[in-house]
């Protein structure tokens, strides 16, 4: 998630310390991060309640990202 990449590069945190937060490893957190894999429920929980941010707006970048993505091809 973008907007995840920015929050983190703002409090000068790595991949490596929020891969550790959620529990996943540093690659599976970059995956996530720059939109190859998806993250679970709970490590959005997680980042929003660390970075006190709204799930649901979290979602929502999400999918205007997506949709932005459909409508190029």
């Amino acid at each position: 998630m973008l907007r995840l990449k920015d929050l983190r590069k703002k409090k000068n945190i790595t991949q490596r310390e929020i891969a550790a937060l959620i529990n996943v490893t540093t690659s599976a957190y970059s995956d996530k991060e720059n939109m190859r894999r998806g993250f679970k429920g709970y490590e959005v929980v997680i980042l929003c309640e660390f970075f006190n941010v709204n799930p649901g707006d979290v979602y929502e970048f999400r999918q205007k990202i997506r949709e932005m993505q459909i409508s190029d091809k």
